[in-house]
């Protein structure tokens, strides 16, 4: 584990990689302890990467019907109704950010890379990605990120690509019912989903808000 993220800021030497098991973490969640995450993390190992892109699923019925979809409803959700779906692929660049007005589970298949922020420093719609900060997330652990804490996509910290489990409260990232959103809340890009983009993003050519200035931050990792 020390070894991944030694060479990860070895090859990103601008970019600040913080660990997940780090204090700084507590500006944006917790590591979810006390679960065993085996059953999520054996499921995502038998998946099939895409060759490329991210492939993203809001609900994967093999997950949710496992027993630890029930405790993490229970003990992180308080009861609400989740879905449990898959975020997997190739991703190196932070490329948006969204949140949520709830938290977000996010169970690590492989080794891999969050960067986080707060909506407290999105002014007038628009985040310096400066602002971010970069977690290393080891395979098997689990983080949950407080509501309005942005992120996005993982990214690999490896070759390989990157499995994620996402667990969130049902529906949300689903399209919305009235189409897209305008106005004052055009940021509303899917149920319960606020995103900004970066204009070289694939979001951003999907319609999104274009609100991350500056570059495109990349964790390389060759």
């Amino acid at each position: 584990m020390s070894v991944m993220i030694d060479r990860l800021r070895a090859i990103n030497p601008g970019i600040r990689i913080l660990h997940c098991a780090d204090a700084e973490l507590e500006r944006f969640g917790r590591i979810v302890s006390g679960p065993d995450f085996s059953s999520f993390t054996a499921f995502l190992d038998g998946l099939t990467l895409p060759p490329d892109g991210v492939e993203y699923r809001a609900g994967v019925p093999e997950l949710e019907v496992m027993p630890l979809a029930t405790e993490l409803r229970s003990t992180v959700f308080g009861g609400l109704d989740i879905q449990a779906g898959i975020c997997i692929g190739h991703n190196s660049r932070m490329n948006a950010m969204e949140w949520h007005k709830s938290s977000e589970v996010v169970v690590a298949g492989t080794d891999l890379v969050l960067f986080l922020g707060l909506l407290s420093d999105c002014v007038d719609g628009r985040f310096p990605p400066a602002k971010a900060s970069a977690f290393f997330v080891p395979r098997g652990a689990a983080v949950e990120l407080y509501p309005l804490v942005l992120h996005f996509a993982p990214i690999a910290a490896d070759p390989g690509g990157f499995r994620a489990a996402i667990i969130l409260p049902a529906g949300t990232n689903l399209p919305l019912e009235n189409g897209a959103s305008v106005g004052t809340g055009r940021l509303l890009f899917a149920r319960n989903k606020w995103l900004i983009a970066h204009k070289d993003s694939k979001p951003a050519g999907q319609g999104a808000c274009i609100g991350i200035d500056g570059d495109n931050p990349e964790v390389k990792i060759i």
